[in-house]
Parts: C-alpha cells; structure tokens; sequence
C-alpha cells in the first residue's frame, strides 16, 4: 500500500466516524424531544386532572332550615 492510499483510507475512516456520531446526537437529540414531549403530556394530564379533582369536590350548602329550630315528631 502506498501512502495516498493510507492517507484517503485514513480519511474515510474519520469520515464514517464523523457521520456515525452525527447520527448518533441526531438519535439522541430525537430521544430527548421525545422524552420532553411525554413529560409535557404527563404534566397536562396530571393538570388535568387536578382541575377535574376540584370541580367534584362537594359543595357544602347550609340552608336556612339548619339555623331554625325544627320541630322533629318521632
């Protein structure tokens, strides 16, 4: 092998390296989007149903009748 092969070989190498770490951080960078997404999606539902929580909670009404005596016939 002569040395200008060496050398091209020695650059397509780093070229295929290059590229591989490139896709990689493009997976990674996906995966964190990903992850961003659901944990945002978690936090809405989660609101959600906070709000859903809070509308059923009773509603405690005291009527007239409780501050007047009642006469109970047993």
């Amino acid at each position: 092998m002569s040395s200008a092969n060496l050398s091209d070989s020695g650059v397509k190498v780093w070229k295929e390296l290059a590229e591989e770490r490139e896709e990689k951080l493009k997976e990674k960078k996906e995966q964190e989007r990903t992850e961003e997404k659901r944990k945002e999606q978690k936090e809405q539902e989660e609101e959600r149903l906070e709000k859903i929580q809070v509308s059923e909670k009773p509603v405690t009404v005291i009527s007239d009748a409780y501050h007047k005596p009642v006469d109970i016939k047993a």
